[in-house]
């Protein structure tokens, strides 16, 4: 286009309107201009920084216009990308199938009940929506409840994000609170089935994925025995751990899993010299990964014991 301006035979410029008077003479000279193709507020341009802020250069047309009203000939300018809703409604899904939802802690008391009509207890941390969570499968000692177990370790597994189940057990024909532990090879007590029943309640929530392959079955005193008895028949579980109790022979069976031995150093009831007894017997079963731990005190399960239990286990 000539950059020159454009003349009427009087040599008026472009920017001269003739008086209101003459209207028919202003309209015949907005005519030839535009027939011309000029336009007297079109800007040239070679590339955007020739234009103003709110206009950008249409490289077709050498010409800016403005972002607001972007030029019909402006390839894609205002224009959606191809697929962008599609892809925005793709990440909308995405964000609601692992939205990252934060599930509240929750404590409080199983809904499975055994022949004598007790229950357990069980605790599951604060997670993410469909985060895995390794669990903690605990019985209690002789006269405990599951809620004891739980409140030992409770506190680890809010630090550590994992979950706890613990059963209550039977009461014994002498009205004691035990458990019973089967002597002979793939014999199921009650005691066996009802804490099968009490993690099959937890997995089986909408809101919690657990287990994932690690189950670490652990018992107290009287109930330390149940933990090697339950875990090696099973595949579900990962390890076991005999905290100040021992080890019923004939029942023990075939899945060579990690096992954790522990008591108190001036622990008159299941001394050290039980507890090694405990674990070479499973020794000479087969089982090779085995420790075993001594800890200042006597019965009670310390916290420094409790802390390096539940590391030795999520370590594994």
């Amino acid at each position: 286009m000539n950059s020159e301006p454009i003349m009427s035979r009087q040599h008026t410029p472009i920017g001269w309107f003739p008086p209101r008077t003459n209207t028919s003479f202003a309209a015949l000279l907005w005519i030839v201009l535009i027939l011309a193709g000029c336009s007297a507020h079109e800007e040239t341009c070679s590339r955007d920084e020739d234009c103003r802020e709110d206009s950008v250069c249409n490289l077709e047309r050498n010409i800016c216009v403005a972002v607001e009203a972007p030029d019909d000939d402006t390839e894609g300018a205002g224009e959606p990308i191809p697929g962008d809703d599609d892809d925005s409604a793709e990440s909308d899904d995405d964000d609601s199938a692992g939205s990252g939802e934060i599930l509240p802690e929750e404590q409080g008391s199983l809904k499975t009940t055994n022949s004598v009509g007790r229950s357990g207890s069980y605790f599951l941390p604060a997670r993410a929506a469909g985060e895995p969570l390794a669990l903690l499968a605990g019985y209690h000692a002789t006269g405990g409840a599951g809620s004891g177990f739980l409140s030992t370790f409770v506190d680890l597994a809010r630090t550590h994000g994992f979950a706890i189940v613990a059963p209550d057990s039977r009461i014994s024909p002498d009205g004691q609170y035990t458990w019973e532990v089967g002597n002979l090879a793939n014999e199921v007590t009650p005691d066996y089935s009802h804490m099968l029943a009490c993690i099959d309640e937890l997995t089986a929530r909408p809101d919690a994925t657990l287990g994932d392959g690690r189950i670490l079955a652990a018992g107290h005193s009287g109930g330390a025995s149940s933990a090697p008895y339950i875990a090696t028949n099973e595949d579900r579980f990962q390890a076991f751990a005999v905290l100040h109790g021992g080890v019923i022979a004939g029942g023990i069976g075939e899945h060579l899993i990690p096992g954790w031995f522990s008591t108190g150093e001036n622990d008159t009831i299941r001394s050290p010299e039980h507890l090694q007894e405990q674990m070479d017997y499973m020794t000479a079963l087969g089982f090779s990964d085995l420790e075993l731990h001594i800890y200042p005190g006597g019965h009670g399960i310390s916290d420094q014991e409790a802390s390096e239990m539940v590391a030795w286990w999520l370590a594994l």
